[in-house]
This record gives C-alpha cells, structure tokens and sequence, in this order.
C-alpha cells in the first residue's frame, strides 16, 4: 500500500509540473523600463533615453539665427550611441545637421538660422535620434519667421 501512495504522489508531481510547466524567463514592458524575470530572481534593465526641448516654439526674425538645446537623459544601463539628426523646414538651416552621442553626452547645441527672405509664419525643425539598438525618438521645435 505505500508502494501505491508513493507512485500516486509522483504521478500527480509529475502532473502538476506539466500543466503549469517549470520556471521560465519572461520580459515584459511597462513604461520605460523593460523588467526580466525569471528563475533566481528579477532583474532590471533600463536601456532607454529621453530627449527634451525647453521650447516647442520659438520667434525669429529673417537673417537671424538663434541656438536651441536639446537635452538628452539615460537609463542606467544606456551604453548605445546615438546618432542626432536635424532636419530644416523651409526657410531655416540648420547646424549641425547631424551629431553622434554617447551616453556621456547631456546636450545638443543646434544653430538655427531663418534665411533673409524667407516666407513669414511657421516653420519647423525635427530633430530624430536613432540609438543603434532600440527604438528612436523625434520631436518637432516651431520656428515663427517674422519679419526682419
């Protein structure tokens, strides 16, 4: 009889691993943290960057030039480049026109300049930055061209 308890037991062991299966690593999202967990503990990974601008929009006059910081702030465990490029809308330039980063890097400094003649009213610059693993981040700053 206890030979039989015992098979019983290991049968339903057996069981119940394969229907809720053995400890397995999973990762999953939330926000801008990517959380592993898996067997001997959880871990976490913050491989992310933020890119801020202090002003969505700006007033310049045509012929003038004027400087925008774009900030960049990192994850903890952020070790990828970053390759910055900024693109002018009409009637702006723009430089520099591309930049790579390290995660050393806490700023952008990008000359903006309306040309003389350029058409009155609202013109924008993107700035995109491509981390060579990962995905990439873009934000738009309004330039006003008014009159000069």
């Amino acid at each position: 009889m206890k030979k039989l308890t015992f098979l019983a037991m290991v049968i339903f062991a057996v069981a119940a691993i394969g229907t809720t299966g053995c400890p397995s690593k999973k990762t999953a999202t939330g926000g801008e943290k990517t959380i592993t967990t898996g067997p001997g503990g959880a871990g976490t990974a913050d491989k992310t960057f933020k890119m801020s601008v202090t002003d969505k929009a700006v007033d310049i006059k045509q012929g003038e030039s004027k400087d925008v910081t774009i900030g960049f702030t990192y994850g903890k465990d952020f070790k990828s480049k970053l390759k910055v490029d900024v693109a002018a809308g009409k009637g702006l330039s723009v430089d520099p026109k591309s930049k790579d980063l390290t995660h050393d890097d806490k700023e952008l400094k990008v000359k903006v300049s309306a040309d003389k003649d350029a058409k009155e009213g609202g013109s924008d610059i993107t700035v995109t930055a491509t981390p060579e693993e990962g995905e990439k981040a873009e934000t738009k700053i309004t330039f006003n061209i008014k009159k000069g």
